[in-house]
């Protein structure tokens, strides 16, 4: 058993009642006072009461009578709710392609662990509200029979969002409120339940965890954050029917309120507790619940931790043929629009740093990550140094390992040299003999998005949205005449994907790679520099200046019609780029900031400065 005594200043009769039925084998009187840290003469008069009521028998040993279980049962344990939205910040890179519940800790992931100690204690109605990576769980659905909730809020709003898309789930019944991310060595859950309660966990450092204020009976009078020795919020929660009700009656006023969108449900209760019922705080033994926050902290929890649940570091080690242990060294890299990444080191390995992508939620919807194989494929059979260095790559997932330079630095956009270095790479990876079938071109682009937008019925924010998209057929128009010739070409002319190492110009990141016009890449990096037009005519000189690569699509261009070409092609990178960024929000839940607005300016700014100079 693990009960504090803490609990026993709850309903004493039905906790001994409850123990009497959860243990089986004979428990005397002596082994509950020791269970509960009483005295035996208060053990002594509680039996005398439950006999005397006709709650349990006494034979060879006690037993529980058909009118103490028709008690017990009136305080039966509906459901439960799991909250597993949070993407799990602290725990990157882990959490990169996982929900922090699904990492395992002695073999078991933390959500199954917890789903089969609710199943143990018979409680079968399990909600479990998703946000981050919300496919991963759908699996649960048939293997435990549980129910899903999506909570589309989640990126924006805190828990108190996440209790309210449950709030049918948890309204009049006796529900326990559980954190997916938590590990309990012990079962901790019940199949009855009396008094509403919230678990804490003794900790000699607190930190920054909130830590309880209670009275002798252990009743919650409120909650502090940081201190020492001191018993912290941890594990699940207990909600009662009437708890229940009053409770989320208040948590809608405040859930409406535009203020509270950073709230914790635990925020609701704090401010509650003199209007709510009675909350009680059930204090764990030591060593029965652990919180990770680090994969630091897991590795010192299980020294055997060799199987984290994440697909990116199991195709690691499997790559490198040691263990998810040799993994050392790790720095979260900054995340990019669509992926986030990683370096690492191998363990016996010192001379070597490497990098890891794991593919953004919803990215793979729209890059076809066999092409983006193909394409390194393609690359790997040039003998340069232009390109990064591949080491694997998974074409199903679109994780990709390569070698990270420790002396690289990326390029600076206000320095000329560093510009015309730029040029002369893309110079070198447009006159390769690279060809691959998919096409990058900006108008074939442009329709596939406009093709997902009425697929999916993806909401337009922009008022003047289809005076834009004529505009923009009528540029499309214009294309068509010119048949300009195609090349391979990076399709992502990000400055932070050139690197500057050791004085030379290395090209990373082909998962837009594909046949287009090369000037769409000046044009590219013309725009995710902020360049303006002059600025962009000054590029398209340093790559015309080059004479290392001299395309044979260049002979006999004029300069000014290529200089037409590359305000087209800014233009309708704004457009492309707008639409891009609906449809990976529409899909992942991905808020771009301002970026949609920035590149459908940019679309009007280029347009306006054609007509403006007659250039169509």
């Amino acid at each position: 058993m693990n009960i504090n005594c803490s609990v026993f200043c709850m309903n004493d009769r039905l906790l001994t009642l409850r123990t009497i039925y959860e243990n089986k084998d004979s428990l005397s009187q002596r082994d509950i006072a020791k269970i509960f840290d009483i005295s035996l003469g208060k053990v002594n008069t509680i039996f005398k009461d439950l006999t005397n009521d006709g709650y349990i028998q006494k034979g060879n040993k006690y037993v529980i009578t058909e009118k103490g279980m028709k008690e017990l049962k009136k305080y039966k344990v509906d459901n439960a709710v799991i909250l597993a939205c949070d993407s799990g910040i602290k725990l990157e890179p882990l959490t990169y392609d996982t929900p922090k519940s699904f990492l395992k800790v002695e073999g078991k992931s933390l959500i199954e662990r917890q789903i089969e100690q609710l199943i143990e204690k018979k409680i079968n109605d399990i909600t479990i509200v998703v946000g981050y990576l919300k496919e991963k769980f759908e699996y649960l659905i048939d293997k435990y029979n549980v129910k899903l909730i999506y909570n589309e809020e989640y990126k924006n709003k805190n828990t108190l969002a996440t209790i309210m898309h449950a709030k049918n789930a948890i309204l009049g019944k006796n529900t326990y409120i559980c954190v997916s991310d938590v590990f309990m060595k012990e079962n901790i859950f019940h199949e009855y339940e009396f008094e509403p309660y919230y678990c804490a966990s003794f900790l000699k450092e607190v930190k920054s965890e909130w830590q309880f204020i209670t009275n002798s009976r252990s009743e919650m009078l409120g909650i502090v954050e940081g201190g020492n020795n001191a018993y912290c919020m941890m594990g699940p929660a207990f909600f009662t029917k009437s708890f229940s009700n009053q409770f989320l009656t208040l948590s809608e006023s405040y859930y409406k309120l535009p203020q509270t969108d950073k709230f914790y449900w635990e925020d609701v209760l704090i401010r509650n507790l003199s209007i709510l019922p009675v909350m009680y705080v059930y204090k764990q033994k030591a060593n029965t619940m652990y919180e990770f926050d680090s994969l630091k902290d897991l590795r010192e929890y299980d020294k055997e931790y060799n199987d984290s649940g994440s697909f990116a570091f199991s195709f690691v080690a499997k790559t490198f043929g040691c263990r998810e242990m040799d993994i050392v060294d790790i720095v979260c890299m900054k995340n990019g629009m669509t992926n986030n990444s990683y370096r690492f080191k191998i363990k016996g390995n010192d001379l070597d740093t490497f990098m890891c992508r794991v593919v953004g939620d919803g990215t793979n919807n729209f890059i076809n990550r066999t092409v983006e194989k193909k394409i390194y494929d393609e690359i790997s059979k040039i003998d340069d140094d232009m390109f990064e260095t591949l080491y694997a790559f998974d074409e199903k997932i679109g994780v990709k390992i390569s070698k990270f330079f420790d002396d690289a630095e990326v390029i600076d956009i206000n320095n000329e040299d560093d510009l015309k270095g730029a040029m002369k790479i893309y110079k070198k990876l447009h006159n390769s003999k690279i060809k691959i079938s998919e096409s990058n071109d900006l108008v074939d682009k442009i329709n596939e998005y406009l093709n997902i937008i009425k697929k999916n019925k993806i909401l337009i924010p922009f008022e003047d949205f289809k005076d834009n998209l004529n505009k923009v057929n009528e540029i499309m128009e214009y294309l068509k005449k010119v048949n300009r010739p195609k090349t391979f070409t990076h399709g992502d002319a990000n400055p932070n994907n050139i690197l500057k190492v050791k004085k030379e110009y290395k090209i990373i990141d082909f998962e837009y790679g594909g046949m287009a016009d090369p000037i769409v890449d000046i044009a590219l990096f013309s725009v995710y520099s902020d360049f303006n037009i002059e600025e962009a005519y000054k590029l398209l000189d340093y790559y015309l200046e080059d004479k290392t690569y001299n395309n044979n699509f260049l002979k006999d261009v004029n300069k000014q019609n290529l200089r037409k070409l590359i305000v087209i092609y800014m233009a309708l990178i704004g457009f492309y780029n707008s639409i891009w960024a609906m449809c990976r929000t529409a899909f992942s839940n991905t808020d771009y900031g301002f970026f949609n607005i920035k590149m459908y300016r940019y679309f009007k700014k280029m347009y306006s400065y054609l007509k403006e100079k007659n250039m169509l």
